[in-house]
């Protein structure tokens, strides 16, 4: 967002980041779903529960809850609130995810769901990058 008044659009390639905001892997030691991205590259999984990704994602899901959406729906709407997002390129792969995906970008977005949103994100700034005492 530090470039929302550059006279450019953005378009997100991976609003899901590899599903991981759909909520299927935060739970530490979970099992990755057969199939889903964390399983298909070796080492992501680990990789992704070594930070504090998984919290962070946590969070979100109750953000998602709260206002009665998917966590999917939320990340979607999120990017679609933007006004400088001029697309979003998303990646279903079942007709499930893709009506689920495509609700996102109904969602009203509120000045709730930024609060609670930009709290979640104040908490968790760069979560991908801060790994975790015996994480993975």
């Amino acid at each position: 967002e530090d470039d929302a008044e550059a006279p450019c659009s953005y378009v997100p390639y991976s609003p899901l980041a590899a599903g991981v905001l759909s909520g299927k892997y935060a739970a530490r030691g979970s099992k990755v779903p057969k199939r889903s991205r964390l399983s298909l590259f070796k080492g992501y999984d680990d990789k992704f529960k070594a930070t504090l990704g998984p919290a962070a994602v946590d969070a979100y899901v109750a953000v998602a809850r709260k206002h009665g959406l998917t966590p999917s729906q939320l990340a979607l709407a999120h990017c679609n609130s933007r006004d400088f997002v001029t697309s979003t390129i998303i990646g279903a792969t079942t007709m499930t995810q893709l009506t689920e995906n495509l609700a996102g970008f109904r969602v009203e977005w509120t000045q709730e769901l930024e609060d609670d949103v930009t709290a979640v994100y104040n908490d968790f700034p760069n979560p991908w990058r801060v790994q975790v005492a015996g994480g993975g």
